[in-house]
């Protein structure tokens, strides 16, 4: 599953010998329609439309991988190593991309693959001196675990499955066998067979090989919200070089707030949820565009 910002000729403003190239970890079509890239469904029309404001300098290959069921050994593990397989693969077939700078990026989950993969990729990379990926960073949201110091999650897990609790919110009616868990391997993820505790070890062993690591957070996020990403960061004991810094848009309104790290830096988008890209497209392709540069 990738997305690049790639040249398409030497007409383009993007010239072969100087573009970067970036792999956007996506999970379906609907991520592609909605938070990356440069279209959009309208859905009045039935038609694809190029989002306002977005560059016509740059040329856009997207490239969405898709799989057959069945296989029983999924999980973060694999999809990470399948993911290196597949780069390894596609600058092998497109030698003309090789050396280049190469970012990754993603949101939800990709808190998990792409620190993942990026660690595949350093260690991949070591002791080779003009590798083939030429890594430079990562931009993500958050996805971390392993910080449950209060015993949060362990507590729910027991409260939830006490059978008076149950009864209470009229769930569990048909007294299945297996046990309640925070996100069911039986229910969304029948075939998953790994999902790591937490990443930030990753994430030291990254800093110290010198990658660029962006983290992102919309702080109306609901799903993992802003003060879980910093007290998640914070487990990381990082020396904090600015703290809470504001930025803006184009419109010289706050975007949202900056906050930078010695190896790191979170940025905080103003007005979003979840998924920033979808909730706040014109900031994300600002924020984007930050991290690049």
């Amino acid at each position: 599953m990738a997305m690049g910002l790639l040249p398409r000729n030497k007409s383009s403003s993007c010239f072969p010998t100087n573009a970067f190239t970036i792999l956007t970890l996506l999970l379906s079509f609907f991520s592609l329609q909605t938070a990356a890239g440069d279209y959009r469904l309208e859905q009045e029309r039935d038609r694809i439309t190029r989002l306002p404001g977005q560059p016509s300098k740059r040329e856009l290959l997207s490239v969405l991988g898709l799989h057959h069921g069945g296989r029983p050994n999924v999980g973060d593990k694999r999809t990470a190593k399948d993911a290196y397989t597949f780069l390894i693969k596609w600058f092998n077939r497109f030698p003309q991309y090789k050396h280049r700078p190469f970012y990754i990026g993603g949101e939800s989950y990709a808190g998990h693959y792409v620190p993942q993969l990026s660690q595949l990729i350093v260690r991949g990379n070591k002791g080779i001196k003009n590798s083939v990926i030429n890594f430079q960073g990562f931009l993500m949201t958050s996805t971390f675990g392993g910080n449950d110091k209060t015993c949060r999650v362990k507590y729910t897990k027991m409260y939830l499955k006490n059978a008076m609790v149950q009864n209470a919110l009229h769930v569990n009616t048909a007294k299945m066998v297996h046990p309640y868990t925070t996100c069911s391997q039986y229910v969304s993820h029948d075939n998953w067979t790994d999902s790591a505790s937490s990443v930030l070890p990753i994430f030291k062993e990254l800093i110290a090989a010198g990658i660029k690591l962006w983290v992102f957070s919309g702080d109306t996020d609901i799903m993992v919200p802003l003060s879980s990403t910093r007290y998640s960061l914070n487990a990381l004991k990082l020396k904090t070089l600015s703290d809470l810094v504001p930025w803006y848009d184009n419109k010289e309104e706050v975007g949202g707030w900056l906050q930078v790290y010695d190896g790191l830096t979170l940025v905080i988008v103003r007005g979003a949820g979840h998924e920033v890209p979808l909730d706040r497209p014109s900031l994300a392709f600002i924020l984007f565009q930050g991290f690049l540069e």
